[in-house]
């Protein structure tokens, strides 16, 4: 079995194009040219179909790997690395330091956030769809995270490695009257929605904490200052690890039927803004990037509200991986729904924002926020009510912190460090 050096590309049963990794180790791509009729826009601000020929990224971080960046997006991160490592070992034995990146993203195949494909696919098991235990995955995660791959199941490998971050992760089928678990890649069954579910008790290898339960409320807090959020739910279990919540949210690139309706790109892969570097990118940029893909004024007002819920709540893991856009077969481009949102305030680099706004990473005052919005061209009454939906939702933390299983001491603490703006 050789390495994978050729790949097809596509979307929604037609051929986007070719990647190809050259002698040299660089990766060229190539669109198919009937997907360039299409008119359709994949990556308009890198790989413009009216332009691009055959091209070559130059991007050669651990992020990019030499892709261009909507491909790029499609690899998993740390914990879903690990998983496709262990597969190939397993398999082929081949060490993970041989790999490429077309490696991973034929692995992936039809499995990865979006709707991009990747052939020829590196075949797996088929999935069954029976009830998957969460006891099981549990500790399918924990050997995953140390290294003890060979006690992992192929069949629970393989819903492991789609989801990116480094928290360990699962592609599930969730049905939320039964709370029954299935493989997120098997055939659609009535009641069950496609989710990913985040394991509480195996963050890093660390006992169960607060923040699946903290997750589930900065979603619900995100949904009452008016910021577009998918559906979410706690998974609350007692076993062998103790008591935990695991949070899951339902993926917005599939349908109830799992079928692929959206194409997904994030503003690290759009912009080649790498994630990995602090202030690779400011929140000003993201406002245009907004505005170039939407052409709406109502999804930059939004996308500003996300910017200020960010800083008045301190998610400050506000990377450009964690901002997306979302593109339906007509070629028009939105916001995703907003993800991991978090409570993330320490030391080192979650000491301070990712992305600047007005020029800052901290200290931010109200004049700050009054000239960014003033610059999107939002009315000053426009402005104040954004940041009084803030300060309201503010209002309610400690109740949905008590309502969902937060500790009092805790939710205090986190609540003084909310940015009163």
């Amino acid at each position: 079995m050789q390495h994978h050096d050729r790949l097809k590309v596509t979307l929604w049963n037609q051929v986007v194009g070719y990647l190809v990794t050259l002698d040299n180790g660089a990766v060229a791509f190539e669109y198919e040219d009937d997907f360039k009729r299409s008119r359709l826009e994949i990556s308009p601000f890198e790989l413009p179909v009216d332009t691009t020929t055959i091209y070559q990224s130059k991007e050669s971080s651990s992020t990019f790997q030499r892709l261009p960046g909507i491909f790029a997006d499609c690899l998993p991160d740390q914990y879903g690395r690990s998983v496709i490592n262990a597969f190939y070992q397993q398999k082929f034995g081949w060490d993970q330091r041989t790999l490429n990146p077309l490696d991973y993203l034929s692995y992936l195949s039809d499995r990865s956030i979006g709707s991009l494909q990747f052939e020829p696919s590196e075949p797996t098991l088929a999935t069954v769809a029976e009830k998957l235990e969460i006891g099981e995955l549990m500790l399918a995660a924990r050997n995953t995270l140390e290294g003890k791959i060979e006690d992992v199941l192929p069949d629970i490998l393989r819903i492991s490695a789609s989801a990116g971050g480094r928290q360990a992760k699962a592609i599930i089928a969730y049905n939320p009257a039964s709370q029954d678990i299935r493989s997120g890649f098997a055939t659609a069954k009535e009641n069950f929605v496609p989710c990913i579910l985040k394991f509480d008790g195996v963050r890093d290898g660390e006992e169960a904490n607060f923040y699946g339960r903290l997750e589930y409320v900065y979603a619900e807090m995100a949904r009452q200052a008016g910021i577009v959020v998918p559906k979410t739910y706690l998974l609350e279990t007692e076993g062998e690890f103790g008591p935990a919540a695991h949070f899951l949210v339902e993926r917005f690139d599939r349908n109830h039927a799992l079928e692929k309706t959206r194409h997904y790109a994030s503003l690290c892969g759009l912009t080649l803004a790498d994630f990995k570097e602090k202030h690779s990118t400011t929140y000003e940029n993201y406002f245009a990037v907004v505005r170039a893909l939407t052409q709406d004024a109502s999804q930059v007002e939004e996308s500003f509200l996300r910017a200020l819920f960010n800083i008045v709540f301190r998610n400050q893991d506000d990377h450009s991986k964690n901002f997306g856009f979302l593109m339906d077969g007509n070629g028009s481009w939105r916001l995703s729904p907003a993800f991991d949102l978090n409570y993330v305030y320490g030391r080192g680099d979650s000491s301070t924002h990712q992305m600047k706004f007005a020029g800052k990473d901290d200290e931010f005052d109200r004049e700050d926020i009054r000239r960014v919005g003033k610059f999107l061209g939002l009315r000053p009454r426009k402005i104040e009510e954004l940041l009084a939906r803030c300060s309201e939702v503010a209002s309610s933390f400690i109740g949905l912190c008590l309502e969902n299983g937060i500790d009092r001491s805790f939710a205090d603490g986190v609540l003084k460090r909310f940015r009163k703006i």
